[in-house]
């Protein structure tokens, strides 16, 4: 048993490939004689992600292989989520489609005013020239399906070890309400040798049941990846056009939208700094830290202040995702004789370079090298990150 990426089966692969790019996320690994490429995409026109799965066979004989997918439903915000799963689970339902061969997950309000959100999941085989195709499953169904999380993990079992999966249990093909909601679709491919078989799940968002089902069965299209994929790497172009930003600045700017966005252990100070802090996170207000947005910092040295901010991320990033950011300058020369408030012109760099593209002043503070009040240091607080509203989404096979 593997995962088409490293997780959450955590099994070494032969030859592992991982590609970021501004319109899909790629993976490609090899396990002994069969290759896999996991190829996820945002499409631009509905709500919906969509993740291709191609095998391709390298041996000499016939292989038979199951697909399997799984993610959590959610569907409320994260905060609400995080402050108690096991009460918000209760609220979603869910549903199995036959003719669409679709899951449908609803949440049921709490309120007149709460919206009704639906989300579906859908699979669709594409069989390459030469290829064997889906055949059935055990139970002569070609198409498996399992909405409760604890019959398809186990008790005490985890995502990297589900018992549906490691003991070659068949999904109950159960649907309703549950303690605990996911999506779990299975396919049962063969491959023959020198052959490859593309497998699409997709996962999609509607504000009404009407429009999730037409979603659903415009995605049951073997095309609808190619489609979604074209019109995702159109805006990627379009974006970074209009931005002006070469493709290899541009994941430049990923890897470092990254570190503000989320939370990296490794920009952390070492512990025995760490030890030294007696403060919370309110302490940083007194610098005008503000510990519930991001806080990007840039150290000016030997006058290369300006042009470190010409390649900040702000204005390919920070736009998209409507985050409020709170830029720190940190200016220090080789011998310290120059502080930020003795650079009027840097404020002013500042804001013109960053206004123009987020059609906002942003936050523009002038800082020392580490926030310092009295004579008495607090520890940087671990940036604050981003949840999403679906915990999971892997695709595993077996």
């Amino acid at each position: 048993m593997w995962s088409a990426g490293y997780q959450p089966s955590g099994v070494e692969p032969d030859s592992y490939d991982v590609v970021f790019s501004e319109d899909r996320a790629e993976i490609v690994r090899r396990d002994h004689a069969i290759t896999s490429r996991l190829e996820v995409v945002v499409t631009p026109e509905d709500d919906a992600e969509v993740r291709r799965v191609s095998l391709t066979n390298h041996g000499s004989r016939m292989r038979e292989i199951e697909l399997t997918s799984y993610a959590e439903v959610v569907l409320a915000p994260p905060a609400a989520d995080r402050a108690h799963p096991a009460f918000s689970n209760l609220f979603v339902e869910t549903e199995w489609i036959p003719n669409l061969g679709a899951l449908l997950a609803s949440r049921r309000p709490r309120s007149a005013s709460e919206p009704r959100l639906w989300a579906a999941h859908v699979s669709e085989v594409a069989v390459a020239a030469g290829a064997a195709g889906p055949t059935g499953s055990a139970d002569g169904d070609e198409l498996q399906f399992e909405t409760d999380r604890l019959r398809f993990l186990g008790r005490g079992r985890v995502v990297g070890n589900p018992m549906s999966v490691i003991d070659g249990m068949a999904l109950s093909n159960t649907a309703g309400a549950v303690l605990d909601p996911i999506f779990s679709l299975r396919r049962r491919v063969r491959l023959a040798p020198g052959t490859t078989v593309r497998v699409t799940f997709t996962t999609l968002v509607a504000p009404s049941r009407e429009a999730a089902l037409t979603l659903a069965d415009r995605y049951r299209d073997p095309a609808a990846f190619e489609r979604a994929a074209a019109m995702a790497w159109t805006q990627a172009q379009v974006q970074l056009r209009h931005l002006d930003i070469l493709p290899e600045e541009a994941s430049l700017f990923q890897r470092l939208a990254n570190r503000v966005l989320y939370s990296d252990r490794s920009l952390r100070p070492p512990p025995e700094i760490l030890a030294h802090n007696t403060h919370d996170a309110s302490a940083l207000w007194t610098q005008s830290c503000q510990h519930r947005s991001p806080n990007p910092a840039l150290r000016r040295r030997r006058g290369r202040l300006l042009r470190r901010l010409q390649r900040v991320p702000l204005r390919s990033h920070a736009r998209p995702a409507q985050d409020p950011l709170d830029l720190r300058v940190a200016a220090r020369d080789s011998n310290n004789s120059r502080s930020p408030q003795q650079e009027p012109e840097l404020p002013q760099a500042v804001t013109s370079l960053v206004a123009s593209s987020l059609d906002r002043s942003p936050g523009f503070r002038p800082a020392a090298e580490s926030c310092d009040s009295g004579g008495e240091r607090a520890a940087p607080a671990e940036p604050t990150g981003r949840s999403c509203a679906r915990r999971g989404g892997h695709s595993g096979c077996r």
